[in-house]
């Protein structure tokens, strides 16, 4: 059967810059032309996406912000919307504001993503909302209040400051709501000393959007081979138990190894697409 490649962005395809290489923009350009299935499993969002990948002709869906959405790239329309229940974003402010942290908030609505935040309290919010990768500053808008804004379909939280601060947030956070929410902490690769919370619905989760990503082309788990380095991709990893083929890039952390199939090279010598050319002949 035909393989389904999904691959994580940041550290894994891309360079450090963070960059696709030529390389690795050729070698994707001739994948998708051979008619080979390929899709992008990542935390930012499509505008980042484009940002980062530009015209690439991606037949498929993919997958945006950790499996919040499900997404067609040249439209940007959704397949899937796996947002926060309302009561739980709620709760998600209140804790942040006894942490005294700021957030900024995804929401989509009336067909259109935003992005809101109400104050910026330090540099590593500056620079999110600064960054050309991350394709924010046009449509980021500032209110008074995040709780005006619980109408629309909130797909994730993320709250910027240092490891101590995002630590103390991500327990409590858990302790709360453990049960309906996954959070993800890890440190700012382009911006060090800046510590990123990603806060999710328990659905919005890369390994359930894969399997749904099965479902919308036909595919068997059996077909599938991913590509990951970060926590985020741990659960990815784990679709090995269920016949998926799981491989990590060599600079990725050490708990995503443990869950893959395979090792390859790292995120700067173009290993993911070496990898797909080499299985197909290409």
């Amino acid at each position: 059967m035909a393989k389904l490649y999904i691959t994580d962005l940041d550290g894994t395809l891309l360079d450090n810059s963070p960059r696709l290489s030529d390389f690795s923009r050729y070698g994707i350009e001739k994948i998708l032309e051979a008619g080979i299935d390929f899709s992008i499993a990542s935390a930012r969002n499509i505008a980042s996406l484009r940002q980062l990948l530009g015209e690439l002709k991606f037949k498929l869906p993919i997958i945006e912000i950790n499996g919040a959405y499900i997404s067609d790239y040249p439209t940007g329309k959704h397949h899937i919307i796996n947002n926060i229940d309302n009561d739980i974003c709620v709760g998600i402010i209140d804790i942040c504001n006894d942490h005294n942290i700021k957030l900024f908030v995804t929401s989509h609505l009336n067909n259109v993503d935003r992005l809101y935040y109400e104050d910026v309290s330090n540099d590593g919010m500056r620079w999110f909302l600064g960054d050309k990768t991350e394709g924010h500053s046009e449509h980021a808008q500032e209110i008074k209040s995040l709780k005006d804004i619980l109408h629309e379909q909130i797909v994730c939280f993320m709250a910027i400051s240092n490891e101590e601060a995002m630590t103390k947030l991500s327990c409590a956070i858990e302790n709360e709501f453990g049960d309906m929410l996954d959070c993800f902490l890890f440190e700012n690769p382009y911006s060090l000393g800046w510590f990123w919370l990603t806060i999710h619905d328990k659905s919005a989760r890369k390994d359930n959007a894969v399997l749904e990503l099965t479902k919308l082309t036909n595919h068997k788990i059996s077909d599938v081979v991913v590509f990951g380095d970060q926590s985020n991709d741990i659960n990815m990893m784990k679709l090995s138990k269920l016949g998926a083929t799981s491989i990590a890039v060599s600079n990725a952390i050490d708990e995503v190894k443990k869950n893959a199939d395979k090792v390859i090279g790292n995120n700067i010598s173009d290993s993911v697409v070496k990898y797909i050319l080499s299985q197909e002949n290409l």
